[in-house]
């Protein structure tokens, strides 16, 4: 997970539309898969999966973005695009049961 302050105020969407652009840019054959929205300890989160390639290795991610006061939370998963899909039910079983200490 990443935590990092947010230098402007933004919900999760916002949050994630300002990484995309520097993810767009960083990642070497970058392709958006899906995108969406769900809610995490009872909050507002959104959602991308895409693909890039590292070392001339395609690598398929998913990661959730999260905002709380002046921060922002990334959750990531990583995997080759062949065992994505039979592990990502872990993934959001580690999402679903994410909490934010108060």
């Amino acid at each position: 997970m990443v935590i990092e302050p947010l230098r402007v105020d933004l919900d999760a969407e916002g949050y994630l539309e300002a990484s995309l652009s520097a993810i767009r840019s960083a990642f070497n054959r970058f392709e958006l898969l899906d995108q969406g929205g769900i809610s995490i300890d009872g909050q507002a989160a959104a959602w991308i999966e895409y693909e890039w390639v590292t070392n001339g290795r395609k690598i398929r991610q998913r990661q959730v973005y999260l905002t709380r006061g002046d921060d922002g939370f990334v959750i990531t998963f990583t995997a080759t695009p062949t065992t994505f899909e039979e592990r990502l039910e872990s993934e959001r079983l580690v999402e679903s049961t994410f909490r934010f200490d108060n």
